[in-house]
Parts: C-alpha cells; sequence; structure tokens
C-alpha cells in the first residue's frame, strides 16, 4: 500500500499496484549502491544511503516508485580495508540488467532512470544501460550519478575533492549522512585529507588503500554539518524532480517504423 506526498517503496506493492504504475506513469527508480568502507566516522552503507534519500524524495513528489537500495557492488577498487563487501563489475552488470529486465517485462514499464550512488559502478552500469538499449527499442532509459548530474549539486558535493573518484567520505558524503541517519556518524573519528597535493597520485585510477590512510578522502571532513546534508539533498530532489517531470513527458522524434523510409525495398 501507498499514500499520495509519502515515498513509493516498490518492495510495499501489491502486484496490481505495481502493475499500474507500470502503465502510469510508465517510470521506476533504480539505485545501485555499494556496501564498503566510508572511512571511520560513516557506516558502510553510506553510498547506498544518499542515493536513495533522493529518490525517496522524489518519489513522494512525483509518485512514482523507487526499487529497494540495490548492494553491494563494485567496492573492490577500496582496497585492503577491512569490511567492503564487493562483487565483479560483470555480476554487477548482469543482476541490474535481470533487475530492469524485469521490470520491463513483468510489469511493463518504459522508463528507467539509473541513479547510481557510486563512482566504480559506472562501467557496469553503462553496460547496463547500452543492452537495454540494444534489446528494448522501445524503453527510455538514462545513467546518472547523484553527485554530479546537475552542475549546482556537483559544485556543493565535490568542493573539498578534485574528481568524483576521490570523494569517498568527503565534507559533502558526511553531511548527507548527518542528515539522513546522524546516529550512525561518529564525527570524533573523522580525519581530513588533502587530495589534490603534487604527492598524491591522480592521473591513474588509484584504489583508495594507495592514497589515504584512513579510507576516508576530502579536505574538509570535520567541517560536516547536517545543515549542509540537507542543502544538498534539498537541492539534488528539487533539479531531479524538475528534470524528471519534463522526462516523463519526453517522446523520440521519430518512432520504430516497420520499414526504414529511405530503404528502397
Amino acid at each position: 500500500m501507498y499514500k499520495l506526498g509519502e515515498p513509493i517503496l516498490y518492495e510495499k506493492l501489491s502486484w496490481d499496484e505495481a502493475a499500474q504504475f507500470g502503465l502510469e506513469p510508465g517510470i521506476i527508480l533504480v539505485c545501485p549502491g555499494g556496501l564498503e568502507q566510508c572511512g571511520p566516522h560513516l557506516p558502510m552503507d553510506t553510498p547506498s544511503c544518499i542515493n536513495f534519500e533522493i529518490c525517496k524524495r522524489v518519489s513522494a513528489r512525483l509518485n512514482i516508485p523507487v526499487l529497494p537500495k540495490i548492494r553491494p557492488a563494485v567496492s573492490g577498487p577500496h582496497g585492503s580495508f577491512p569490511g567492503t563487501v564487493s562483487v565483479q563489475p560483470l555480476t554487477l552488470t548482469g543482476y541490474v540488467y535481470d533487475v530492469v529486465r524485469s521490470c520491463i517485462m513483468e510489469s511493463n514499464f518504459k522508463q528507467i532512470l539509473l541513479f547510481s550512488g557510486h563512482p566504480w559502478n559506472l562501467g557496469p552500469l553503462l553496460s547496463v544501460r547500452d543492452n537495454i538499449r540494444c534489446d528494448y527499442r522501445d524503453v527510455q532509459i538514462r545513467l546518472i550519478n547523484w553527485w554530479n548530474f546537475h552542475p549546482e549539486v556537483a559544485r556543493l558535493v565535490l568542493q573539498d575533492t578534485p574528481s568524483v573518484q576521490m570523494m569517498t567520505s568527503n565534507k559533502a558524503s558526511t553531511s548527507c549522512m548527518l542528515a539522513i541517519a546522524p546516529e550512525l556518524v561518529n564525527m570524533d573519528l573523522a580525519r581530513e585529507l588533502q587530495v589534490d597535493t603534487p604527492e598524491v597520485p591522480t592521473f591513474w585510477d588509484a584504489r583508495t588503500d594507495q592514497i589515504s590512510i584512513t579510507g576516508a578522502i576530502g579536505a574538509s571532513i570535520t567541517e560536516a554539518t547536517a545543515e549542509f546534508g540537507e542543502e544538498i539533498l534539498s537541492l539534488a530532489t528539487e533539479k531531479l524532480t524538475e528534470m524528471l517531470t519534463k522526462a516523463m513527458k519526453e517522446q523520440p522524434r521519430y518512432h520504430r517504423r516497420v520499414k526504414h523510409p529511405g530503404c528502397p525495398f
């Protein structure tokens, strides 16, 4: 069961409710995250909590369903830190593809948003996107990352890190978790790590344990606040809601034909 104005959690729906959402509006939110070390001050669920929180807020605004968190994911690049649970990129590709395929085949969803919560999921999720585009020509699919899908969001999230691969447990992520689940954050253990200095490798895609002793990366982690986290979450929710409001009405310029009009036979 669901109520208007509240997040529509897919796992709480009955089958006939799921079928109705597949018909109208026909869009579903998919949130691949991760289960990995995020420094000594944050829970390992952090990469899954933030994108899922944004999608829940959008779900409540637009009356569209959101699937449960997808985790673990591709967290092997975190290296030797204990606690991390990771799957191979091919495993994540296959798993998420099957999830999306089920939404299409069983419930007729025609618009799929992959809203990623973790940078190292990019390759597998691009493969999911492209395979769905090849296999289901009438389905519209898009992959975006929660931290940089809009320039205003990226400006806030990445202000103390030089790249999206080096945003683990930074000020923004920590602040978001303080807003979402403050009881899971231990700021007494937060430590800062400047990552734009010459001794830190930034050309190669290094593992986290090659550039951070604590597993956290960010030049101003200790300045994190719940208020800043709420600012980020609210902005991301607003921008994603605006984007999806338009996207849900978007139709292909040309529809697939039995025969291409330019073909002479």
